[in-house]
């Protein structure tokens, strides 16, 4: 049984109107259709990707697999439990066994506190460690994500360290109580390009030790190829394609999924590609287009394409599209 099933999963934002809009437009009220049916399964150990365009619904999906957003609709199975089905205070205690790893690590850390009091808030509230030994244990925490010494971290704020240092924080607080699932938001948008690889190797090293499953939450499908055993590809709050991260790479399906691979540099200034990257706007997710979402900007769109929606469905072994030039 996979460890994490998200399963027709829909989150519509109410859009917030001014009273006298309300009182006297007749129209009904509008969504932003940030997540709308997203299907995918993750097993224990992988790292899956989630990556797209800015807007495409990716953070959304993450927090809801978290359990911190609710779902408009849909199921979220994590080892078994449909996690929304829980009570308030079983959630709490289900919660130590999925954490986040957010993209702004100065934002995710409170500026009042020293980076051992950050490190030790989950503890001391979700942790079975004694007051006694909990520094004992943000030491060494400290010294597992590379912070050393760690005893001139434990006092510092957050604004005395480098953006790596502070991800590396973020990251011990997220696997101080242990966790099983974890979510990772852009954990290398907001550091230099010198250090994003060794935040990388980081999670993967922590991934392998603690056995973690992770759902990597990513624009760059350099990072996803280096991190991830799958990846899936979303546009306005839909799975165009996912599978193995090696089969997505060597014959991406979807002209999305194409389009987003062509527009990766290359790193040879001699050769130079065709880049075919798709005409227009991304569309509103107040009003997406009927049919398949990516239709008015797609090269190799169908008459059928405005019309239909397009299912999920296995092209080839693990490998899923949601396209007409694929037929069940």
């Amino acid at each position: 049984m996979p460890f994490l099933e998200v399963h027709d999963l829909k989150k519509f934002f109410p859009v917030q109107r001014s009273l006298i809009a309300q009182l006297f437009s007749g129209a009904s009220a509008q969504n932003v259709r940030a997540v709308d049916g997203v299907s995918f399964t993750v097993e224990k150990g992988d790292v899956f990707g989630l990556v797209g365009e800015s807007g495409s619904g990716k953070t959304t999906t993450g927090r809801i697999t978290a359990g911190l957003t609710k779902p408009t609709q849909g199921h979220v199975t994590v080892d078994g439990t449909e996690i929304f089905s829980l009570k308030k205070t079983e959630l709490r205690k289900f919660r130590k066994r999925m954490q986040l790893v957010y993209q702004d690590p100065l934002s995710s850390l409170n500026p009042k506190m020293t980076i051992g009091d950050a490190i030790g808030e989950p503890l001391r509230y979700l942790g079975d460690e004694k007051s006694s030994k909990r520094r004992d244990k943000i030491i060494k925490l400290l010294t597992d994500v590379g912070l050393s010494p760690p005893e001139s971290f434990y006092a510092r704020y957050p604004h005395q360290l480098s953006g790596g240092q502070r991800q590396r924080v973020v990251i011990a607080r997220a696997i101080s109580i242990g966790p099983e699932y974890l979510v990772a938001d852009e954990p290398v948008a907001m550091v230099d390009v010198s250090v994003r690889a060794q935040i990388m190797d980081l999670l993967l090293t922590m991934q392998r030790q603690l056995n973690l499953t992770i759902l990597l939450i990513t624009h760059d499908l350099a990072v996803a190829k280096y991190m991830c055993n799958k990846i899936a590809v979303m546009y306005l709050g839909k799975v165009m394609e996912y599978g193995k991260t090696e089969d997505l790479f060597k014959n991406p399906l979807h002209p999305y999924t194409q389009a987003l691979l062509q527009a990766v540099p290359i790193p040879d200034p001699r050769k130079r590609s065709e880049k075919k990257i798709p005409s227009g706007e991304i569309p509103s997710p107040l009003n997406p287009p009927k049919g398949c979402v990516f239709h008015p900007r797609c090269p190799m769109v169908l008459e059928r394409c405005s019309v239909d929606v397009p299912q999920l469905v296995e092209y080839e072994s693990g490998h899923f599209v949601a396209c007409h030039l694929y037929p069940r």
